[in-house]
């Protein structure tokens, strides 16, 4: 059996020979271009001939000309659903393809994909007459790209480095949609905007991997629109990422991401607070005590309310204890709101726990260096005043600590952040507040 009834024989169910056809309509709007299939098993024959050698190079020529994009790929990349990112599949082989490869083919077809794949084709195009064999091709594939392609291509390390915004955005969304699916919280908008999410997240690497710039291009662009959708319909803020990391930064988004996916115990003790609560060591000061530290470094009042959702007060805590301004206080975030903040929170924290008990923990001393260490002691006076209001007890840890109202150096390196001996002379009068209520 000759090359060319060889390869049409395996092939017979999905290609044409001596004819470019267009076949079923494409539905897979996020694909582009060409993949420029070369087999790894017709790679020896095509180096060990010449013809089979210029009718590659011919045919990348002629894509390249007439501003078709494409990309070679091999039988390992369509093991690795590579084709999922194409319009057209363009074979040049004058061998047959592996087993794998030649179902992966038939899928693509199956799928919606175009095919090329001819023995003829592959010696066409070392014909003499160059002009007519490029217009027929290239006319031909034209006709058969439906998908809108960009007009342009970023540099690729500009690529790169906005690929691993996405990246990030990507990987939080993957992460809380698996917890959407096993709470069945999915619907059909959700699911679509992540597969269309997943596959041009795939199309991306590879696009990267492949040095693809106008490929990866085009597929950033249409994950960016997927995931713009998808983020705020599965994220427990319910708001767009871009908002939320312009006010809150990667690292606050990071640390809600994970409370959202962590697994805490019932009837807990919460505490909730900036870096001050997130470096307490609870467990350590606070033994036999169980604790759900739910702390964000450089967190304000404004941020603890937009997640008030995340307190796990669901979970039927003891006690939940708050700890909030310093980060308002040295960086002027938010004093106009502060305290109707702080009121608003704990009035959520009331309605959604009423059973729990409540402390209202005094914002801690600040170094006397600090332009803002002479308004915490009216900040504090304020605070006690609102947990009268709301019935709520005010612990006053400030007096504990504080040295002509300023934060002592032997409490604190940096005059913010409690040392291993301020941490304890907190943990103490915690503890015995705790024993007075009859918590522990």
């Amino acid at each position: 059996m000759t090359d060319k009834a060889l390869l049409y024989g395996i092939l017979k169910p999905c290609l044409v020979v001596m004819a470019f056809i267009v076949f079923s309509s494409f539905s897979h709007a996020e694909r582009l271009g060409v993949a420029l299939v070369c087999p790894q098993k017709s790679t020896e024959c095509i180096e060990n001939n010449s013809t089979c050698v210029l009718s590659f190079e011919k045919a990348q020529e002629i894509l390249e000309e007439n501003f078709v994009p494409y990309i070679v790929i091999d039988d390992k990349d369509i093991a690795e659903n590579a084709l999922d990112f194409f319009e057209i599949a363009l074979v040049l082989s004058p061998c047959s393809p592996l087993s794998l490869t030649e179902q992966k083919l038939t899928n693509f077809e199956d799928n919606g994909g175009k095919l090329i794949a001819t023995y003829d084709l592959s010696n066409s195009l070392e014909d003499n007459n160059q002009e007519t064999c490029s217009n027929y091709l290239a006319e031909n594939i034209a006709r058969m790209l439906e998908a809108s392609a960009p007009t342009f291509s970023l540099p690729l390390d500009d690529l790169n480095r906005l690929s691993e915004d996405f990246n990030k955005r990507y990987k939080s969304c993957q992460k809380i949609y698996q917890k959407f699916v096993t709470e069945n919280n999915n619907t059909d908008e959700i699911r679509t905007l992540y597969e269309s999410a997943a596959l041009n997240h795939r199309a991306l690497e590879f696009s990267l991997k492949k040095e693809a710039p106008y490929h990866g291009t085009y597929y950033l662009s249409h994950l960016r629109v997927s995931l713009d959708k998808l983020f705020p319909l599965i994220h427990p803020l319910h708001k767009p990422y871009k908002e939320i990391i312009d006010r809150r930064g990667d690292y606050w988004l990071g640390k809600i991401d994970n409370f959202y996916l962590e697994k805490v115990v019932d009837n807990a003790f919460i505490f909730v607070g900036d870096s001050i609560t997130e470096g307490y060591y609870l467990q350590g000061y606070l033994a036999n005590v169980p604790t759900i530290n739910r702390g964000i470094s450089m967190d304000t009042a404004n941020g603890v309310l937009e997640r008030c959702s995340l307190l796990n007060l669901e979970t039927n805590p003891q006690a939940v204890l708050l700890m909030i301004g310093t980060n308002n206080l040295l960086y002027d975030l938010y004093l106009d709101s502060y305290f109707q903040d702080v009121e608003e929170i704990l009035l959520y924290i009331k309605q959604k726990a009423p059973n729990t008990k409540i402390y209202l923990q005094s914002i801690l001393p600040l170094g006397k260096d600090k332009a803002a260490a002479p308004k915490v002691k009216e900040y504090n006076k304020k605070l006690r005043t609102i947990a009268k209001k709301l019935e709520i007890e005010f612990l006053d840890v400030y007096s504990l600590m504080a040295q002509d109202d300023c934060m002592p150096k032997s409490l604190s390196e940096d005059g913010i952040h409690p040392n291993g001996t301020s941490y304890q002379i907190w943990a103490d009068l915690l503890l015995e507040q705790f024993k007075k209520d009859k918590l522990i």
